[in-house]
């Protein structure tokens, strides 16, 4: 199954351990608001972060080129995602990883 990729693809979220616990204390959300914050918590991209993530997975998914090693563990999870029809999300890691392969490029 391929998913078309374009501009919207990507969310950031942040896993529930990464949210520090006086955020439910300090901060309490009535159950009738509360949302997970994942979802209130969206980074948009670049227009080259974009172009490097789209470039690379589309060589691996539809023609088997290897992604470039620092961003092969991104590559490889956007494209299993995408091919089992599951919503591309970026962790903080790999978006430090795709940000750090643009500025050396």
């Amino acid at each position: 199954m391929s998913r078309e990729f374009g501009k919207n693809n990507i969310l950031l979220r942040w896993p529930d351990w990464m949210k520090p616990p006086w955020w439910r204390v300090a901060y309490l959300i009535p159950p009738f608001l509360r949302k997970d914050l994942s979802e209130l918590v969206q980074i948009p991209v670049g227009e080259k972060f974009q172009n490097v993530i789209e470039e690379h997975t589309k060589s691996f998914i539809e023609k088997g080129v290897e992604p470039p090693k620092e961003i092969a563990g991104v590559i490889y999870n956007i494209a299993d995602d995408l091919q089992h029809g599951r919503e591309a999300i970026l962790r903080a890691g790999d978006y430090i990883a795709v940000q750090s392969f643009i500025k050396r490029k």
